[in-house]
């Protein structure tokens, strides 16, 4: 098992994603999960097919999301809609929102990417 965010966690996440080319970029998205003693953040770089995690933010960002540490929980486990979360203010969103539309399919399929690593995760 792997603690949900921790570095390793993290680290086994970008080695999922590493086949996703990161040079190609059409948006760069940082994520910030506020926890109770640290925030963590990670940016996904997605390209026009793929998404790629980052697990140390690299470079400006086109756009960050922010969520509760719940929210992220119930999103990774597929108890939550990241729509409904951000309809309903559970996400915030800082900068260009107009990027993120753009983008939304390829981080629609980042779940599928990171499902083995799902089932190994402590929440």
């Amino acid at each position: 098992m792997v603690r949900f965010l921790s570095d390793e966690w993290l680290a086994e996440a970008a080695a999922l994603t590493a086949a996703a080319e990161h040079d190609d970029a059409i948006c760069v998205v940082e994520q910030v999960v506020r926890g109770n003693d640290r925030d963590v953040r990670y940016q996904l770089r997605v390209s026009p097919d793929a998404v790629r995690v980052e697990p140390r933010p690299a470079g400006t960002a086109d756009l960050e999301i922010v969520e509760d540490y719940d929210v992220a929980v119930a999103i990774s486990r597929g108890d939550l809609d990241p729509g409904s979360a951000l309809a309903s203010g559970r996400i915030t969103i800082r900068g260009d929102a107009r990027r993120l539309a753009t983008v939304a399919d390829a981080l629609a399929g980042v779940g599928d990417v990171l499902a083995p690593l799902r089932d190994r995760t402590e929440y």
